[in-house]
Formats: structure tokens, C-alpha cells, sequence
């Protein structure tokens, strides 16, 4: 059986494990037929989702049926495709052969973190067949981290002060939203932008008992000037979490007005019923909360999803509405990179979509290839944003 290690529609860089049925060996070679020694997985710069390795299985002549292959990491924050399992002690992938077919593929990529320390971990192996074949490889994973320090050169300024629902009057229920609020700007370059006078930006903000008006809506200003993004974030006693724009006015740089919103609203709700919500934040915990299975949902995800809307994906970014009326997103720096267009709804969500590279759902996709849990920036959501005007940092390595 043979095992080839790739990026993900890239040329195979790393090796082929062989398993020869009764003849039990396994070694690591490269597809010259040299002996490596590791798997290398990449860690980009910021909290996005990073490319998977591809495993390819082939089985040689003398496999006798059926195979299992067993995959097993060591570091919580790796991961396999579906169907697997992920937890504080590592992924674990089971794969069964009855014979009827001769090529099989799955995929292991690395969760993000920000240290900007290279890491090694453990991949073990371990093949049985029906002629009771037994043996383990245990294989070194080295991850390249490329995080590097940024200037916050792009500023998300965050305003609780029209939660009335108080459920932002705590710094637990505030650190997940400032946490994704970060994590979004970090990928935003300085784009020279003018900068913003008291009292001349106008938003609209959700009325959370909808009394105060009679469409649910009330206007607000900002206090003070500011340069970069300000979002109001408040608590909604009773709907669901919801995000967007102001669309009364333009961002504008010394050439003149600019295709991106100033600032927006983030209501996380429902805050007063129900499980509530989990508050993890820890690079190490990001299986914690399981996604298409219910209550309680993680409030950092949630956060990194509805800030999303306000900053890009929304109806009231020009280049946006185009694609909804296209009914696709056509940027050829997106196609090139996905290999196709991609298709959007009318909530500026991609429910079919898959990020190229992770293999991850990209802004509300339900598509599941790799483990559902915390939410997370996939490439081609930057590309996207890059697309609607924003100057997005190089923050990948070349594939």
C-alpha cells in the first residue's frame, strides 16, 4: 500500500509510505526513493484557516483484504478530514478496505496559532490486513509557523455603550468579540484612510425590544473622531446573532471616496434564554464547540461570523452587490485560486462552498470535509476582501 504526501492541487512534496501486504514493512521515501523522515504542515501568518497535506493511499499487488489504516496525531490542534475524530489528545482517522477500491485519499492540516514558533509533533501509522499483518510507523510533523508581529495599522474600534441588554457589562462576554474583532483587522492593511469627526458618522443600530421605534432601528453618532472601522456590538435579548454596514456613507482616502462602510452593528443574541453561550478562546480548545449540532454555541465564533458581515460580506459593498445580482463571485484572483466561481446567496453567505486550500467551509457553508467547530477565515474570504476593496496583507506562504 502506498501513501503519498501532497499539498492540496499542488505537485506531492512529501513521500510514499509502503505497505506490501503479508510482507509487512513500512518505511517513508520520497517519490524519487529517498528516505525523508517528516511530514511538513504550514501554519500562515493570523487565525486562518491553513492548507491541508493530502494523504494519497494506493495498494500494491499481495494486499490481502480487508485493510484498516489508522491515523493518529498528538497535538490537539491537528486534525484530519471527515469522517474522524478530534479532542485534547490528538485526531484519530480509522480507514477500512474491503478491496473494491484501489485508490483512497484523506487530508490532515494544523490549526491555527500566534506564537510564531515552529513545532514538532507526531503522526503513527498503523496498518492491519487480513493475512494479520500488524505494524505502526510513527512519523515526525514539523510545522513551519510563519506569525510575525503587525502594527494594528487598521483599527476596529468596538462601542458597547448601547448594550442595554448588559450582557457586554462583564470583560468574559466582551474578550471573545475583541478577540475576533483582532484577528480580522490583523489581516487589514493601512490604506491611508481619512479620518472620521465626531458626530459625522451616522448608524443604524437594532432597537433590541423594538419599542423605541416602530421599524426596530435607531440612529446613533460617534462621539469621536476616529480612523478605521467603529462597530457598535450589543446584546439581543431574544433573535439571533445578525451583523452588517452603515450604508450612509463611504470611506474615503486623499484620492477621493473609497468602496467601504466607516463603521456598522454586531448584535449577538439571544442573551436572555436558552444554553447560553460557551466562551472559549484558546487555540487548544477550538473542538470544544461543535458546529450543526445546537446549543451552546461558541460566542468568539459567532463574533468572528457576524463582524465578517459588517467588514465585507454585505449588500451594501458595491462590488458585493454585484455578485448577488451575478448569483456569483467571479473575481479572477478568487477563480484562479478556487479553481471555479463561487456561488452566493441572498444572505452573502457560500452554503455550498469549500476553501481550496483547507478544505474548510468558507462564510457559511454547510459543506463538511473537515471538522466542524469553531469558525474560522478560510483564503478565500481574504481574496474576497481584497476583492471589495480592502488592502489585505500577504499573510500565506508560496504552495
Amino acid at each position: 500500500m502506498l501513501f503519498s504526501f501532497s499539498r492540496l492541487f499542488r505537485t506531492p512534496i512529501l513521500a510514499i509510505l509502503l505497505f506490501s501486504g503479508a510482507a509487512c514493512g513500512l518505511s517513508l521515501k520520497s517519490h524519487s526513493g529517498e528516505a525523508v523522515e517528516s511530514v511538513a504542515l504550514v501554519d500562515w501568518d493570523g487565525k486562518v484557516a491553513n492548507p491541508a497535506v493530502q494523504i494519497n493511499v494506493e495498494f500494491s499487488v499481495g494486499t490481502k483484504f480487508p485493510v484498516t489504516v489508522t491515523f493518529q496525531g498528538n497535538s490537539p490542534r491537528l486534525y484530519f478530514d471527515l469522517p474522524s475524530e478530534v479532542g485534547a489528545d490528538g485526531p484519530k482517522k480509522e480507514i477500512k478496505w474491503n478491496g473494491t477500491e484501489s485508490k483512497h485519499s484523506c487530508f490532515m492540516a494544523v490549526w491555527p496559532d500566534e506564537d510564531g514558533r515552529d513545532e514538532t509533533w507526531e503522526l503513527k501509522v498503523n496498518v492491519n490486513d487480513a493475512a494479520g499483518s500488524n505494524e505502526t510507523l510513527s512519523i515526525p510533523i514539523f510545522v513551519k509557523d510563519f506569525d510575525r508581529p503587525h502594527d494594528a495599522s487598521f483599527k476596529i474600534h468596538l462601542d458597547f455603550s448601547h448594550d442595554v441588554s448588559g450582557f457586554f457589562s462583564t470583560e468574559e462576554h466582551r474578550q471573545p468579540i475583541e478577540q475576533a474583532a483582532a484577528d480580522w483587522s490583523h489581516f487589514i492593511e493601512d490604506m491611508g484612510l481619512v479620518s472620521v469627526e465626531p458626530q459625522s458618522e451616522s448608524t443604524f443600530i437594532w432597537d433590541p425590544d423594538f419599542l423605541q421605534s416602530p421599524d426596530g432601528w435607531k440612529l446613533v453618532k460617534n462621539d469621536k473622531a476616529y480612523n478605521g472601522f467603529l462597530l457598535y456590538i450589543t446584546g439581543n435579548p431574544q433573535s439571533r446573532a445578525g451583523g452588517g454596514p452603515s450604508a450612509l456613507a463611504f470611506q474615503h482616502d486623499a484620492s477621493g471616496e473609497l468602496p467601504l462602510r466607516r463603521s456598522g452593528h454586531v448584535a449577538i443574541g439571544p442573551v436572555s434564554q436558552g444554553p447560553g453561550f460557551l466562551f472559549t478562546m484558546g487555540d487548544d480548545e477550538w473542538f470544544k464547540f461543535k458546529y450543526f449540532t445546537g446549543l451552546p454555541v461558541e460566542l468568539l465564533s459567532v463574533a468572528q461570523h457576524e463582524i465578517g458581515h459588517a467588514l465585507f460580506f454585505h449588500a451594501d459593498y458595491p462590488v458585493v452587490k454585484k455578485w448577488l445580482r451575478d448569483g456569483t463571485v467571479g473575481e479572477a484572483a478568487v477563480v484562479n485560486y478556487q479553481g471555479a466561481v463561487l456561488s452566493i446567496d441572498s444572505s452573502v453567505h457560500f452554503p455550498t462552498e469549500i476553501d481550496a486550500a483547507s478544505l474548510r467551509g468558507i462564510t457559511g457553508s454547510q459543506r463538511r470535509v473537515m471538522p466542524q467547530h469553531r469558525w474560522i477565515t478560510t483564503k478565500a474570504e481574504l481574496l474576497m476582501a481584497r476583492a471589495i476593496g480592502y488592502k489585505i496583507r500577504d499573510f500565506e506562504t508560496a504552495l
